[in-house]
């Protein structure tokens, strides 16, 4: 399973290479660097800024509307961030509970808003280090402009490549779910074949979210997007039609045309079906999220317990970087993973921290000055944002480097060695925290928590049905049940990662899913007539459904599996009574 996880993660990435997006984090580094350089013929007001150039690794994949308002508000969260952690430079004992209150609140905004990498790790890393910068001579309202325009130069950087091609993220994420579209019509083991079809759903997901979600209401005129939102019609058309069906080989000529059409098409004549919701709004988003034991609500609690743990310790074991620890412990928990995930990403951290600091201390050791710090630096961004998402420890070196670098102000360090050590501990300390609260979390929520998100996906199955013996799959109220259907399907992977064991409830549960969602698609793009089939096979379905949920089962074992089987049995049975299924 793993491995097709790994091809598929493969396949959807070759539509977004990395190069520009590690020349544009190289250029946001560099341009405070020179700028700072070339107006005070020092460096150290430009470091103090480079922290605002994180903001260059954010968005990547946004239409650049919606990009220019996130990444005002992560270069505002910089600012404000790192300021704050200056402010309590003459507090001690306030440094540990401010960066745990940064590092909560950041974990859950964006768990919630799925503000994506490397989410609240770099906003929690910025604030513990503005609480030991030696930049005490500076006024704090300084300190926050000057972050600011460092923030300010990532977002034009970022901005920049509107002029070029405007459409060309809503184009990638077309591009992205057709190739994993493809990647599902070409699976023939049942196994690979089930999670190719969540990454598919995911991608098919991310179309809706840049096309209707992170569009502006005054839209509707633009020909590019409306060519491609109803290319992503058929492409979502021709999912369902998997969904319901096993062989969709006869279709793999089209998604492939699909993929073409996305880079080079800019109008299409059409009769546009109503569009589906994509995510529920921010607003929905943070008050649904806000609830006990939701996906956000755990992470936040989980990286706000570690880090107020980390932070204790680095100040009982007087650490000289307590902020490292407190970061390490942050970046093991920020993304929710379970675990091993969790494990692996604590060596991926631990061995490229050691490593990334021997590289540090060489740095510094040659003491590289002026234009050759500028490019050392600008080198260093280059091949973190170029190996983050396929090689993550070799990333990490490259990391270090860069924060002990900027750290450091420039300066050359006299024992490198004490400094190797240090850090090592501080990292050390980070991650096994980290780790220890995941295990505990896990033991303490991990089989309540998958058996609500299963009976959560179940209850949204419910509505989805009875909107398909009505025909009527398109009204508002349909749209929405359609649409949490589809968030609840996503949200029942997370227990699998959490609970492996559940293995096969799981994937039953997700197919049930998929077959209901695309019998609804078919309905709507009228390529199933419910009034010709008979409704006794989703009633028989409800009525399963319906039983699960007045008597909820203490655990899901395979009683529940068997359940859902026969659910999907029905529904399949229902399909099959339709002759005009697959009409052209």
């Amino acid at each position: 399973m793993r491995a097709a996880e790994s091809k598929t993660a493969a396949l959807l990435s070759l539509a977004n290479p990395r190069w520009p997006i590690a020349c544009r984090a190289a250029l946001s580094l560099g341009i405070p660097l020179l700028l700072s350089w070339l107006i005070d013929g020092d460096l150290s007001y430009g470091l103090v800024a480079t922290l605002g150039s994180f903001t260059s690794l954010y968005a990547s994949d946004r239409p650049y509307r919606n990009r220019a308002f996130v990444l005002a508000g992560i270069a505002i969260s910089f600012a404000a961030a790192v300021t704050a952690g200056v402010a309590v430079q003459s507090l001690p004992h306030a440094a540990v509970p401010l960066v745990v209150g940064i590092a909560t609140l950041a974990s859950f905004f964006s768990a919630s808003l799925k503000i994506g990498p490397p989410g609240a790790y770099m906003i929690v890393l910025a604030c513990a280090a503005g609480t030991a910068m030696l930049v005490t001579s500076l006024p704090l309202s300084h300190v926050f402009l000057l972050i600011l325009a460092g923030g300010a130069i990532s977002w034009l950087t970022h901005m920049a490549g509107a002029l070029v091609a405007p459409r060309r993220p809503e184009r990638a994420a077309l591009v992205n779910a057709a190739n994993a579209v493809a990647h599902l019509l070409e699976m023939v083991d049942e196994r690979a074949r089930e999670i190719a079809r969540h990454s598919a759903a995911l991608a098919l997901h991310e179309i809706w979210v840049a096309l209707v979600n992170r569009q502006p209401k005054d839209v509707r005129g633009d020909g590019t997007i409306t060519m491609l939102r109803a290319l992503g019609l058929e492409l979502h058309l021709i999912f369902a039609r998997c969904n319901c069906s096993r062989d969709g080989t006869a279709e793999q000529d089209r998604v492939r045309q699909i993929a073409s059409l996305a880079c080079t098409q800019t109008t299409v004549d059409t009769t546009m079906s109503r569009l589906p919701l994509g995510q529920f709004r921010a607003v929905e988003r943070i008050a649904r999220d806000a609830r006990f034991g939701t996906s956000a609500w755990n992470i936040a609690l989980r990286v706000g317990i570690a880090v107020a743990i980390a932070g204790s310790l680095g100040e009982m074991l007087g650490l000289t970087r307590a902020y490292w620890a407190m970061a390490a412990a942050t970046l093991v928990l920020h993304q929710g993973l379970n675990l091993q995930a969790s494990l692996r990403r604590s060596i991926d951290r631990t061995l490229g921290t050691l490593v990334g600091i021997g590289l540090a201390a060489l740095v510094l050791v040659l003491h590289p000055t002026g234009l050759s710090l500028i490019a050392t630096l600008m080198a260093l961004q280059f091949l973190v944002e170029l190996l983050v998402v396929r090689k993550y420890a070799f990333a990490v070196i490259f990391v270090t480097a860069i924060a002990l670098t900027i750290a450091s102000g420039g300066h050359a360090i006299k024992d490198p060695e004490a400094l190797l050590i240090a850090r090592g501990v501080d990292t050390l300390v980070g991650c096994a925290v980290g780790l220890l609260v995941c295990a505990a979390s896990n033991i303490g929520w991990r089989t309540r928590s998958s058996l609500t998100a299963m009976l959560s996906l179940i209850a949204c199955m419910r509505p989805v049905l009875g909107y398909l013996q009505t025909a009527a799959v398109t009204s508002d109220e349909a749209l929405r049940s359609r649409q949490s259907l589809q968030d609840e399907a996503f949200s029942v992977m997370i227990a699998l990662d959490v609970h492996p064991e559940i293995e096969s409830v799981v994937m039953r549960a997700q197919r049930l899913a998929y077959l209901i969602s695309g019998a609804a698609w078919l309905v709507q793009m009228r390529e199933i007539d419910p009034e010709r089939a008979q409704c006794t096979d989703l009633q028989r379905t409800d009525t399963i459904l319906a039983a699960i949920l007045t008597d909820p089962p203490a655990t899901l074992d395979e009683s529940v599996s068997i359940k859902l089987a026969r659910a999907a049995e029905s529904i399949e049975a229902w399909l099959d009574n339709d002759t005009k299924r697959y009409s052209s």
